[in-house]
């Protein structure tokens, strides 16, 4: 376990030295007008630009007046999915023109700016901030992730009971479990699609409902991903229990977490990808099977049963550990960026506290695998078996909410840009 806690330290370190500079979500690259732009009479729109595929929310464009001069829907000019564009009416008069977007980046998050530009001879004015989602809002969404990933975790012990521990699936406290888990991943990725509308609007959770917002997030691949989340759910919980069945299905359901974060945006995006699918995989397998230890195995097994499954879940939970060490030293290496961003970031220090949290984890797991490790379940052992599992899953649940707030944070490099002003 010694050897295993330095290694992670020491992978983590090697990432992050020879860390690749992280892609960000969608960079601002220019204009039409461009910003601070002088002209003798306005133009018929405004083009906003950007260096990767974007889906619009908005382009609002405000005249002298503070009355809104923007009309039509917002487009891609020319198919370019690249730049987001809005027509202007016609004949306006000289002034200062505030320009504010906000648009959907491919990992599903949003990313404002302002711009401004003069017709005529007046002064150019500051334009107004309006880069900000709704601070509810975003809470609630990282609440609802947190609700998602906690479903998917406790589904994942579902292993235990299609392949050592068969005779759990008659147990009411196993089909509990996975009842809760299920529930969990449904009601947390519905609640995901309904403020992901508002959240990039930057509007408030009166907006919640509408079904512009709505149908805006259906037809994006942050919303289409969701869909088919909650459509393999759906199959899970009516196809047969098998585990050539839940073994794939849980694959696509990692899949849909995976195609909607910073994996989205992280070249390779293959690897990126499927480097994150298996991070959240080990950490189902390893929790749901903590959860279901908790609460159905250990209150109902006997002594016999437990020497024989005992061992086995260790060795599965210790493979477990080791690909979540390895996937998460990968994320770090590409989301962090500098040792400057380590300490300095909101992401960095959420990565920091999930590292000491998972560390954690290691050193209750290792207590776990000593009393399994003497095959001898007597009272005493599964009593010291149980207070480490329950530390576990305490522990592992305060891990999954500082992962569902991490996913809607700029990575390191991109938040260092931010600070000086590098990206909009």
């Amino acid at each position: 376990m010694r050897r295993l806690v330095l290694l992670l330290f020491a992978m983590f370190g090697t990432a992050v030295l020879f860390a690749a500079p992280a892609s960000a979500h969608a960079e601002f690259t220019g204009s039409t007008p461009r910003d601070g732009a002088r002209l003798a009479s306005a133009p018929a729109s405004v083009t906003v630009r950007f260096d990767d595929v974007v889906a619009p929310s908005f382009v609002h464009v405000t005249g002298p007046s503070g009355a809104r001069v923007d009309t039509g829907p917002v487009s891609h000019p020319g198919g370019n999915e690249n730049s987001v564009s809005v027509a202007l009416r016609p004949h306006l008069p000289d002034g200062t023109y505030d320009v504010a977007y906000r648009i959907v980046a491919d990992d599903g998050h949003p990313v404002g700016g302002e711009l401004r530009f003069v017709v005529g001879a007046g002064p150019l004015a500051n334009a107004p901030s309006t880069d900000e989602s709704d601070s509810v809002v975003a809470a609630a969404l990282d609440v609802s992730r947190w609700i998602s990933y906690a479903g998917f975790a406790l589904l994942g012990g579902g292993w235990l009971l299609l392949s050592i521990w068969r005779p759990g699936q008659r147990e009411d406290a196993a089909r509990r479990v996975i009842a809760v888990g299920l529930s969990a991943a449904v009601v947390g990725a519905v609640l995901e699609f309904l403020l992901q509308g508002a959240y990039v609007a930057g509007e408030g959770l009166g907006s919640v409902g509408q079904g512009a917002l709505l149908s805006d997030t259906l037809h994006q691949n942050y919303g289409t991903l969701h869909a088919v989340r909650v459509g393999l759910l759906l199959v899970l919980a009516i196809v047969p229990a098998r585990l050539v069945l839940f073994a794939p299905l849980m694959a696509g359901i990692a899949y849909t977490f995976s195609a909607v974060g910073h994996p989205r945006t992280t070249d390779p995006v293959w690897l990126s990808i499927a480097l994150d699918m298996l991070h959240l995989l080990a950490i189902a397998v390893w929790i749901g099977g903590v959860v279901m230890l908790l609460f159905a195995l250990l209150p109902r097994v006997q002594a016999a049963d437990l020497g024989r499954i005992m061992p086995v879940w260790s060795r599965v939970a210790f493979v477990a550990v080791a690909v979540i060490a390895v996937t998460g030293a990968y994320a770090a290496w590409r989301g962090i960026g500098s040792w400057r961003a380590v300490f300095t970031t909101e992401y960095g220090l959420l990565v920091d506290a999930k590292i000491v949290g998972f560390v954690g984890l290691l050193a209750v797991a290792n207590l776990a695998r000593t009393v399994v490790a003497r095959r001898t379940f007597s009272a005493t052992a599964v009593e010291q078996l149980r207070r480490c599992v329950v530390i576990e899953a305490v522990v592992a649940a305060a891990v999954l909410g500082l992962a569902a707030v991490l996913v809607s944070q700029p990575r390191g490099a991109e938040a260092l840009a931010l600070a000086v002003g590098g990206v909009r």
